[in-house]
């Protein structure tokens, strides 16, 4: 049972498919630089029937599909990875796949899955090694001695890199850094010439990555100078010169930016003053009557028009690019007596950029008016460039305070439930009034209040209300179901802020389902059943078989284009129903080398190929033969034989008097058609037989009860008589029928 058990985690894991990857041509390693491009190639090498080409990635836990080419419905990559994957050749019988920006995650061995029909699933594994390698750093130093120079090469990387100097006798020490990779050092001390300079050289690689190459010059020695200073002197002049260089031209940067703005603080005052001496002006002119005598336009009608036009004429000129909307026509700005200020009554959605209701003291700058006084506030009318530069900043700062976090993509399997959750950040004094969630077709699914207690306005039957807190919101769909994949998105309307939202896409997958592992009676039949959750998806359904010895061989297959097929070997006891939903293979007249691993494997579009595993075992039933022998006087030895697969266990029963010799002797023989022949001996007084019978029990795991067979074949000397009169009755009887025949029937007239 052992051996059974490995056997099936390694038919899952598809460990047998043996000889299938002889018929692909692929590179077993593909060497790529950290954050650059990886491409995978696999190849037939005979031309087949393809249906479909999958790419997965293989995990400890299992694989995960990547991306599918289909013959009839073209390529897919699958949810996740569409920024990650792409096809660099679509083909039934070549196909490669680009992997982006490779990373360590990324790292690993990927199988390619070509779907034939009727030969079913032939795959192969390509693995991916990644390499890192930074610049290389070539150093001179200066030695002890004026006559040497110490030159030193170091590279970091992943494995470590080869690290070589142009240069004989030289050493190399490597340090591992906390992030895996390994720094090399190479160094070497070389003789400095005079009056010539040297060059020397460092070449950097990882494993059969390109090579690096980085060369220096090592100075002549050269005389001192003439006035006394040398040339390291002259170095240190040159340092210091340079820091007195850019220590000046911080001072004056310094200086040109305090210059500017001072420049722009009075050119504003000087514009305010201006503007304020102008209303003042405009204050003391009377107004003239205008030409509509059913409309006469006072001075705050005038200065509301004039904020109108101030606004339309700026908001012309923003930049289309702005993520945020406003118009003159979105605003509108009414006069408080009391306060003199003009309060914002707009009200537009906070997604879109657009002014909220905020109902605040303002001057059409929306949230800008809390950061300015109201005095500030009563100028926008003419500080108008000033007001919607604040309005920008404050709604900038307002979207970092409200916003909505949510798993952008999850993964359910249809007929399970699935948690959605979003939670949601606000700034002080914003209150979630209502919170809603939608699917991909916008339509609501639960809608409700958020009050003490829960008011639910709308509630689709397949959601429940999980959790509901003024921060957050959870639901769960029941039952997921095909149609259910898609994106979903919670609403938080947020007063006086407007909705938040936030999105989370889930992709619905199916799962292969098997009645599990079965036994099956030598000479009886035995079906094996397999069904995928969507059926809609699937392309073929294959069957094979894994031997105790590790062969896989194909039984049977069934296309959605095609017909059933049963290979020739099997077609005499072995038969497949015409389904993709639910497929049956049944076993007639099981034998003993029917017991093996069937795998049921569903080639599906997009989810790739998905299969499960159920192990078959084979029982022959025992058929118990008893004997026994006078082996000397008073002693009798009876032996209980029982062939069988598995072996059997044999017992024997004295009825409670116990007059045996000894123990029973038990031994195993193995037969070559995978049964077991098990024989027990018992000894005990030739006694028991004519008093008590004794019995052989034989127990077997195909067995609803034990067979039982007894010893004591003796007939007693009543059994005899009886027996001796019946027969003598029996002969007189038929004699007598004769004399009557000759004497009284069969006479002739």
């Amino acid at each position: 049972m052992a051996l059974r058990a490995v056997l099936q985690f390694l038919c899952a894991l598809g460990v047998f498919h043996k000889g299938l990857t002889s018929l692909i041509e692929t590179q077993q390693t593909v060497m790529a630089a950290v954050g650059e491009e990886a491409q995978l190639n696999c190849q037939l090498m005979q031309s087949k029937e393809v249906l479909q080409v999958t790419w997965q990635k293989l995990l400890p836990e299992g694989e995960k599909n990547l991306a599918t080419y289909n013959k009839y419905f073209g390529q897919k990559v699958n949810a996740g990875f569409e920024e990650k994957v792409e096809f660099k050749c679509a083909g039934l019988q070549n196909s490669s796949i680009d992997i982006r920006k490779v990373t360590e995650q990324d790292e690993g061995c990927y199988r390619c899955l070509f779907n034939t029909y009727p030969e079913g699933a032939l795959t192969a594994t390509t693995c991916l090694q990644l390499y890192e390698l930074h610049e290389a750093i070539l150093h001179v130093g200066e030695s002890n001695s004026p006559e040497e120079a110490v030159v030193s090469c170091s590279a970091t990387g992943r494995p470590a890199p080869t690290v070589t100097l142009t240069v004989p006798h030289h050493n190399s020490s490597s340090v591992t850094n906390t992030n895996g990779t390994v720094t090399v050092t190479t160094t070497a001390v070389l003789p400095r010439l005079h009056g010539n300079s040297t060059q020397v050289g460092c070449a950097v690689r990882v494993l059969s990555g390109p090579q690096i190459e980085v060369f220096t010059m090592i100075p002549e020695i050269r005389q001192p100078s003439a006035d006394g200073f040398d040339e390291k002197s002259r170095s240190d002049n040159s340092d210091h010169n340079f820091t007195l260089i850019l220590v000046l031209s911080v001072v004056m940067a310094g200086v040109c930016l305090a210059v500017i703005i001072t420049a722009c603080i009075w050119l504003i005052r000087k514009y305010w003053n201006r503007v304020s001496h102008r209303d003042s002006e405009e204050n003391k002119t009377p107004q003239k009557p205008t030409k509509d005598d059913h409309e006469p336009k006072t001075p705050l009608m005038s200065q509301e028009n004039e904020l109108r036009e101030h606004l339309t004429h700026y908001w012309e000129l923003a930049p289309s690019s702005a993520d945020f909307h406003l118009s003159a026509a979105d605003t509108v700005c009414q006069w408080d007596a009391a306060t003199a200020v003009l309060t914002n009554s707009s009200s537009t959605s906070h997604n879109t950029g657009q002014l909220t209701g905020l109902q605040q003291p303002g001057c059409a700058t929306g949230s800008a008016c809390e950061l300015i006084t109201q005095p500030q506030c009563a100028m926008c009318g003419s500080a108008l460039p000033l007001c919607l530069l604040l309005w920008i900043v404050g709604t900038a700062v307002s979207r970092t305070q409200g916003q909505v976090v949510a798993p952008a993509r999850l993964s359910a399997e249809v007929g399970h439930s699935l948690l959605l959750s979003c939670n949601v950040t606000t700034k002080a004094g914003d209150t979630v009034r209502q919170v809603r969630w939608l699917n991909r077709h916008k339509k609501v699914l639960l809608a409700y209040q958020q009050s003490v207690p829960i008011r639910v306005s709308h509630q689709d039957p397949n959601v429940q209300l999980t959790a509901s807190h003024n921060d957050a919101s959870s639901i769960t769909l029941q039952r997921v179901r095909p149609d259910d994949e898609g994106c979903y998105s919670c609403i938080f309307d947020v007063y006086p802020t407007g909705p938040l939202d936030g999105t989370t896409c889930i992709s619905v997958t199916g799962k292969v389902r098997l009645e599990g592992n079965k036994t099956a009676v030598s000479g009886k039949l035995a079906t094996l059943s397999c069904w995928y959750s969507l059926p809609e998806r699937v392309q073929q359904v294959l069957w094979r078989k894994t031997a105790e010895q590790g062969d896989t061989t194909t039984v049977a297959s069934y296309a959605k284009r095609g017909h059933r097929i049963v290979e020739e070997q099997y077609k005499a006891r072995f038969s497949l129903s015409r389904s993709l939903s639910d497929t049956q293979l049944t076993i007639q007249e099981v034998r003993t080398e029917d017991e093996a691993c069937y795998t049921c494997e569903f080639h599906t579009y997009p989810d790739g190929t998905r299969q499960d595993t159920a192990c078959l075992s084979v029982h022959v039933l025992p058929k118990p033969e008893v004997s026994y022998v006078t082996s000397s006087p008073g002693v009798t030895e009876a032996n209980c034989t029982a062939q069988s697969r598995p072996a059997a266990e044999i017992l024997w029963n004295f009825g409670g008097d116990n007059r045996t010799l000894g123990p029973p002797v038990s031994s195993a023989y193995d037969q070559g058609d995978g049964t077991t022949v098990v024989t027990s001996t018992l000894s005990f007084q030739s006694a028991m037989l004519n008093d008590r019978s004794v019995k052989c029990i034989v127990h077997h795991p195909g067995l609803v009860k034990p067979l039982t067979v007894s010893l004591n074949t003796d007939v007693g000397p009543a059994m005899v008589i009886l027996l001796s009169v019946c027969g003598v009755a029996a002969v007189l009887l038929l004699c007598l029928c004769v004399c009557l025949c000759k004497c009284f029937i069969c006479t002739d007239d």
